[in-house]
């Protein structure tokens, strides 16, 4: 089993914005951290960020007329090694609906001390 991070940030909402309850920034530790890592990921789109030009999901793949399951696996996979704690994502489904233009991944990220976390993101 690999070694357990302890990284504490500040909570975001679903939409990104910092999450404040009675006045006060609330912060976010442990899996829950770990998953908020991963979404801001998704809504980076790799070279948009000056200071981290590597960070973030090629969203060039999502944006074809017919998406290419295979590319859109090799991105994720991308995203998951931009994440230390992650050692392999695995169970990519993706479900891509026409009429709304809107593509769902589902997959299962197994970390380096074995735990799994089950992810759903509408990209």
């Amino acid at each position: 089993m690999g070694r357990r991070y302890i990284r504490r940030a500040l909570r975001l909402d679903r939409e990104g914005d910092l999450v404040m309850e009675r006045g006060q920034l609330q912060e976010i530790e442990g899996l829950d951290e770990l998953v908020q890592r991963f979404r801001q990921l998704f809504r980076t789109n790799k070279g948009e960020w000056f200071l981290s030009p590597e960070e973030g999901l090629d969203r060039s793949v999502l944006f074809q007329k017919i998406p290419d399951e295979e590319e859109i696996r090799l991105a994720l996979e991308d995203v998951a090694e931009q994440i230390e704690e992650i050692e392999r994502i695995q169970d990519i489904e993706i479900d891509f609906e026409r009429s709304r233009r809107e593509l769902t991944v589902f997959f299962v990220a197994v970390l380096e001390t074995g735990e799994e976390i089950e992810m759903e993101e509408v990209l």
